[in-house]
């Protein structure tokens, strides 16, 4: 699969990841000696370099999930092996917070089917979630309200 004329998904995911961070890296050094210095760095977790970047200069980071709670929940137990085996067409997995799921209530690039280099990439985001300052997720309380309270626990 060619990607922005990359000859392979990985090879765009590894360009993207060198040419930001040190692109983020020189905006921060830039701002370093200004009125108003970085502190602290909000950034999307389906790019989770920018953590590292952030760190290196001793700056705060927030990943931003902009998945609904659901999603990125069920992202984040997959990541950490907790959906072993993913659900066949005739059984179901559980996920703290939600109702038992079966394979066609999983996000799209989450059942096998997926090529694994894409998945992979996509299940690598939630890798330094934990070593995030704060984690900042995108949902309604009162829809998600389960899900949400299983994360905080």
């Amino acid at each position: 699969m060619r990607l922005f004329g990359l000859e392979s998904f990985e090879a765009y995911v590894e360009r993207s990841t060198a040419v930001g961070s040190k692109t983020l890296s020189e905006l921060i050094t830039r701002h370093s000696t200004t009125a108003n210095p970085v502190t602290c760095v909000i950034y999307d977790t389906m790019t989770p370099w920018v953590r590292d970047v952030t760190k290196k200069h001793g700056l705060i980071a927030a990943a931003f999930g902009t998945l609904p709670c659901a999603g990125t929940s069920i992202y984040y137990y997959a990541y950490h092996g907790q959906l072993s085996p993913l659900p066949s067409s005739t059984s179901s997995v559980s996920v703290p917070g939600l109702p038992l799921l079966d394979k066609e209530d999983l996000p799209t690039l989450l059942p096998p089917e997926e090529p694994p280099t894409v998945l992979q990439s996509l299940l690598e985001v939630y890798a330094n979630l934990d070593k995030a300052d704060f984690v900042l997720l995108n949902t309604i309380y009162e829809w998600e309200e389960k899900v949400v309270d299983s994360i905080l626990t």
